[in-house]
């Protein structure tokens, strides 16, 4: 016995059967998070892939000049962003970044002493968050009694 369907029953099929393969993937294995490659920051546009980049190439782009890594440890940005978590991504967002889409994730922190921030100083930071080789977020911090926080372009955003 022979079943005779109209195309636009197949097509139908086709589709709700394509749709439901789509809706079970991202069901089980999470949403797939592709970072950008650059960020806008106002007028300036910057790169954030580290494949070709070194972080000293990265951060040059903000006339930076990092010294020796001080710091480097995974970390897991989390789920549910508490008051802090969501003070910091404003922070992100000025410099043209944003996390929620990598919450859940794990990424590499790195933190880099800063050899010419500025001479009020005696020490500055630059921390980088890095999710497959794509800087995610950052700052430049100081060692104050305060630790103050600076975007990647230099601009003070205060305490966190």
């Amino acid at each position: 016995m022979f079943v005779v369907m109209h195309k636009g029953k197949v097509r139908r099929i086709i589709f709700i059967f394509t749709a439901v393969f789509l809706l079970l993937s991202v069901v089980m294995f999470g949403t797939v998070c592709v970072p950008q490659k650059t960020a806008q920051c106002g007028e300036i546009t910057y790169t954030t892939e580290l494949k070709e980049e070194s972080v000293d190439g990265f951060a040059s782009q903000f006339q930076i000049q990092t010294g020796e890594m001080y710091c480097e440890k995974t970390v897991t940005i989390p789920e549910f962003f508490n008051k802090t978590y969501c003070r910091y991504n404003e922070l992100q967002r000025l410099q043209g970044l944003d996390l929620e889409k990598y919450k859940g994730k794990q990424c590499t922190l790195f933190v880099y002493e800063i050899s010419d921030f500025t001479a009020d100083y005696e020490k500055a930071y630059l921390t980088l968050l890095i999710y497959k080789d794509f800087v995610i977020g950052g700052h430049i911090s100081t060692l104050t009694q305060s630790e103050e926080l600076y975007t990647f372009f230099g601009e003070k955003y205060g305490e966190i």
